[in-house]
């Protein structure tokens, strides 16, 4: 027989338990975000480097061809963030374009540049900041 005080130590534990379970879902929540933020970021270096190798064309020096290329990835990477997507700050995202040229086996050129487009943004994060996380740093 259940006395009078059991069913207080359950509204107790119930309450206790309930609050556990919402900051787990918070957190699950913020994991989505930033798994969904890496996304596409990762999608949008890629279209980078895509458009940053179109723009290399016909430009006679590498070093022109890297400035220009750099120029098109970086509003290729703005114009796919639009203001507030995500929580994401556009102005934040950190770029930067490597272009070498490929050599054949014997030392020659090739005539082949090889674009690689690396992003990283600070992703901002809502249930984690109670436990002073402000923001995750998120790369592609």
């Amino acid at each position: 027989m259940r006395g009078r005080h059991s069913y207080g130590f359950t509204l107790i534990l119930t309450s206790l338990m309930m609050s556990f379970i919402l900051a787990v879902l918070g957190v699950l929540a913020d994991a989505a975000l930033l798994a969904a933020a890496r996304d596409r970021l990762s999608e949008t270096a890629a279209g980078a480097a895509a458009a940053a190798g179109q723009a290399m064309t016909g430009v006679p020096t590498l070093e022109a061809a890297e400035a220009k290329a750099k120029a098109t990835a970086l509003a290729f990477v703005k114009s796919r963030f639009q203001e507030g997507l995500l929580g994401l700050e556009p102005e934040c995202i950190d770029l930067s374009v490597a272009c070498r040229s490929v050599h054949r086996p014997n030392g020659r050129p090739s005539g082949v540049v090889d674009v690689r487009v690396r992003t990283e943004l600070p992703a901002p994060v809502y249930f984690m900041r109670l436990w002073g996380v402000v923001g995750v740093p998120v790369s592609d």
